[in-house]
């Protein structure tokens, strides 16, 4: 059994931690066709200020994937929104992944995580996971 840790990275930390989630995340962004509208090193800066969350999957002391996370405020509550995720083998860590950020939900008072994603992803992580298909996107009640 695979032994996974996921750590969500402090912003004066996002620097340090950038060499082993880039190439993840610019993998991601190809994928999605975002690029040219959300550059690379606009994902760093907002890592940096705190305007988003940097997280990094360990998978047996391997960096396997990296995530990052923004806060969505709705007039009803608050969404832990997965803004960007690359990686590998996301079936064997999207349990854990999910539990981690439902704990940050809460910690941070969010009604919801949620994501837009390719379907693949949604198909292999965020249905098994709990989360609801809703059109594109997907939703994950905190409870």
């Amino acid at each position: 059994m695979s032994k996974i840790d996921i750590y969500k990275i402090p912003t004066h930390e996002a620097g340090h931690y950038w060499g082993a989630m880039r190439d993840f995340l610019e993998s991601a962004l190809v994928k999605f066709n975002m690029g040219e509208k959300y550059p690379l090193d606009c994902v760093l800066r907002d890592l940096i200020t705190g305007d988003a969350q940097g997280w990094i999957i360990i998978q047996d002391d391997i960096a396997v994937s990296a995530a990052v996370t923004e806060l969505q405020e709705y007039p009803t509550g608050r969404a832990v929104n997965i803004f960007l995720m690359g990686g590998h083998d996301m079936k064997s860590w999207g349990a854990e992944l999910t539990e981690t950020l439902r704990l940050y939900a809460v910690e941070v008072g969010a009604k919801w995580v949620e994501a837009g994603t390719r379907d693949a992803i949604g198909k292999d992580y965020l249905l098994p996971a709990g989360y609801r298909k809703l059109q594109s996107s997907y939703s994950y009640e905190v409870h």
